[in-house]
């Protein structure tokens, strides 16, 4: 992973979600170009980029398509948030306007604002969990053997969006959204995180099931769900069902049961993935340049 810090003179962008198609290629485009240096035409590259950048406002004007609540949502946690782009992997991305993959997450550390009752741990899978009465602080801070509330919203990164792009002529020699799983577990051993935690569908459960990783329900509790009217509904035409889940990263993480080995060496060891899937040792063979600006 390289980390770039912004120059005192890069232009700082206000939220907007309101981004037109032609100001998101133009401001795509532009951004690209200015990397050009650190990309690299062999590798896929993946951009981390903070709430201030102009793509962090290509992120959201998608994903005010996609998810119309999230503005409201999101609102508490925006000066928390970074935006993940997994560029299109091959020779010509500079030329492409847009990216294949994106997720929108939520960030803490001991610099960042003060949480609030409201938003206890400044983590929105967290917080949301706690407000619906799916778990209770003191289920949360037993299990997870935090000190408080906002301790415990250090110590993860909150996968919020995850959305893969229409582009043209997609490939499963280019699992994208694998591929950015892997960059956001980088980013979480850089920063001694203990790993993910975020809302899933049971699609996307299986999805990662299929790459290897190992999901930890909340808590450890399969039951726990949350309902999405924005979402397509289930069979039964009820709304779809989010589960509460963390996705074990580090070896440091206080989960004593092999998962967080097993997930850091699902993207590492291609000869270990290889035992789940040939997708999971695609993933982890990938030569993969992630680019963290901040």
């Amino acid at each position: 992973m390289t980390t770039i810090e912004q120059s005192p003179e890069s232009p700082r962008h206000l939220i907007d979600y309101t981004m037109s198609d032609v100001e998101r290629s133009e401001i795509f485009r532009d951004s690209v170009k200015d990397l050009a240096s650190e990309l690299k035409p062999e590798h896929t590259n993946v951009l981390i980029v903070p709430s201030d950048h102009g793509l962090a406002n290509y992120v959201r004007a998608i994903e005010r398509e996609e998810f119309p609540a999230s503005v409201k949502d999101m609102a508490p946690y925006e000066a928390d948030s970074r935006f993940v782009l997994v560029l299109q992997d091959d020779e010509d991305y500079v030329e492409h306007d847009l990216p294949a993959h994106i997720f929108r997450l939520n960030t803490r550390d001991k610099n960042s604002s003060p949480t609030s009752s409201e938003y206890p741990t400044g983590l929105p899978t967290f917080d949301d969990a706690l407000k619906l009465g799916l778990v209770s602080e003191q289920q949360l801070l037993d299990y997870y053997q935090a000190e408080s509330l906002p301790i415990l919203g250090e110590q993860y990164i909150n996968v919020e969006a995850n959305v893969s792009l229409d582009i043209p002529n997609p490939s499963i020699k280019r699992p994208y959204s694998p591929l950015g799983y892997r960059a956001i577990f980088e980013l979480a051993q850089q920063e001694k995180a203990r790993g993910v935690v975020a809302y899933q569908n049971p699609i996307a459960i299986k999805s990662m099931a299929r790459i290897g990783l190992k999901a930890t329900p909340l808590v450890n509790n399969p039951d726990l769900y949350s309902q999405n009217d924005d979402s397509p509904a289930e069979k039964d035409g009820s709304p779809a069902r989010y589960h509460p889940l963390t996705l074990e990263a580090a070896p440091w993480s206080l989960q004593k049961d092999g998962v967080p080995e097993h997930n850091s060496r699902i993207f590492t060891d291609p000869e270990y993935a290889i035992g789940f899937s040939r997708v999971a040792a695609l993933v982890a063979s990938k030569n993969l340049n992630v680019i963290n600006i901040v």
